[in-house]
């Protein structure tokens, strides 16, 4: 299943009002747990736009954490429990959303 780094962002914030733990895929492998969002990181530039580059997640008892500068590297994820549209253990793949617009056409 694909998801647009938009909606990415916006099921962020969701996943973390709601404490829903979630795993990463990155350029150096899968997280080992599933991981709380504990916060964002913001650009000085866009703090008034209330939009965020990346992401800082930990399991609940801090030994493994993760800090992710540009939330376009993450190219998997899965989340813990079901969030909005989005089911818990399945595999969601993060596309651009023109290749996601360009893959439904073809």
């Amino acid at each position: 299943m694909y998801i647009t780094l938009s909606d990415f962002r916006n099921l962020l914030h969701t996943l973390k009002e709601q404490n829903i733990g979630i795993k990463v895929k990155t350029h150096s492998g899968w997280s080992n747990d599933y991981l709380e969002i504990i916060g964002f990181i913001v650009s000085t530039i866009d703090q008034e736009k209330k939009t965020f580059g990346g992401v800082v997640l930990s399991n609940s008892t801090e030994t493994e954490g993760v800090m992710i500068n540009n939330i376009a590297s993450i190219s998997s994820f899965q989340i813990k429990g079901n969030c909005a549209n989005y089911e818990a253990d399945k595999i969601y793949i993060l596309q651009d959303s023109l290749a996601v617009k360009a893959a439904i056409v073809v």
